[in-house]
């Protein structure tokens, strides 16, 4: 497969993986629908915070992609750039993480390969 075919699998893989995310959100009713704009990106940063203070909380994870859906329902996307030095340490704590535990980046890397697996099964089945 070329890098180019590789790419796009990846990005279509990714796309796909928040679809699930936005499915699952909206099915369970929008908890955020009706908060203006700018209290929305407010509370996404506080979860995103916590997410990365706190990253084995499932809690603050769902938050966290909760409140990412709605911006991706409005058409846009959590604010970024304005904690960009937290993305920078969620990234970098994450791979930490994973170097210092060789099991656990298995249990990523196996994880990660049935995800894809599944994603590329159900796209050979509707073509």
């Amino acid at each position: 497969m070329s890098d180019d075919k590789a790419n796009a699998e990846a990005e279509a893989f990714l796309r796909s993986q928040e679809m699930d995310k936005i499915e699952n959100y909206s099915a369970r009713g929008r908890a955020h629908q009706r908060v203006p704009q700018d209290e929305l990106g407010k509370l996404w940063i506080a979860a995103f915070r916590t997410m990365v203070e706190n990253p084995t909380d499932v809690e603050a994870r769902r938050r966290e992609q909760d409140l990412s859906s709605e911006f991706r329902l409005r058409g846009g996307g959590p604010p970024y750039a304005e904690v960009k030095d937290l993305v920078d340490r969620f990234c970098s704590s994450a791979i930490e993480r994973l170097e210092q535990d060789p099991e656990a980046m298995e249990r990523v890397r196996d994880s990660l390969e049935a995800d894809f697996a599944e994603f590329w099964s159900q796209r050979k089945r509707k073509n």
